[in-house]
C-alpha cells in the first residue's frame, strides 16, 4: 500500500525556552484601494488616553494594547 507523505519546512522551530516566529506583514495583501485602510489611518490619528483610563492597573498587563483591541473591534463592527 502506498502511502502519501508531505513534508513541512517548520518554521517555527522551538529552542528551549523560546520559539522563533516568523513575523508575517498581511499589508501586501490588501489592496491600497481597500476601504479598510481608510478606516485604519482614521483610527491611528485617535487619541486614547480615555480609553486607556477604562483598562484596571490592577491584575495582570494584556498581551495586546487597548488601542489595538479597539481597532479589531471595530474592523469586525464594519464588516457586518
Amino acid at each position: 500500500m502506498t502511502q502519501n507523505h508531505t513534508n513541512y519546512d517548520d518554521y517555527n522551530k522551538k529552542v528551549a525556552p523560546h520559539q522563533l516566529v516568523l513575523p508575517l506583514d498581511y499589508g501586501i495583501v490588501i489592496k491600497e484601494t481597500a476601504p479598510v485602510r481608510l478606516l485604519d489611518a482614521v483610527l491611528e490619528e485617535l487619541n486614547y488616553t480615555e480609553l486607556q483610563h477604562l483598562y484596571s492597573s490592577k491584575g495582570r498587563k494584556s498581551k495586546v494594547p487597548p488601542h489595538i483591541l479597539f481597532k479589531i473591534f471595530i474592523f469586525a463592527m464594519s464588516t457586518r
